[in-house]
């Protein structure tokens, strides 16, 4: 599982700066270029750092 997925990193905007978030999720490349364009990302501003 470790070979094939990434931990799960993105970026939020903070008070003055970008501020990046580390859950304990490991999510695959493939994945992350799905993320990207979701309703989440776009609504709240998320930057993927993958």
């Amino acid at each position: 599982m470790k070979k094939m997925t990434k931990p799960l990193r993105f970026s939020v905007q903070a008070a003055n700066a970008m501020q990046e978030q580390k859950p304990a999720v490991r999510i695959s490349q493939q994945a992350v270029n799905d993320r990207i364009d979701s309703w989440v990302v776009k609504k709240y501003g998320l930057v993927m750092n993958n």
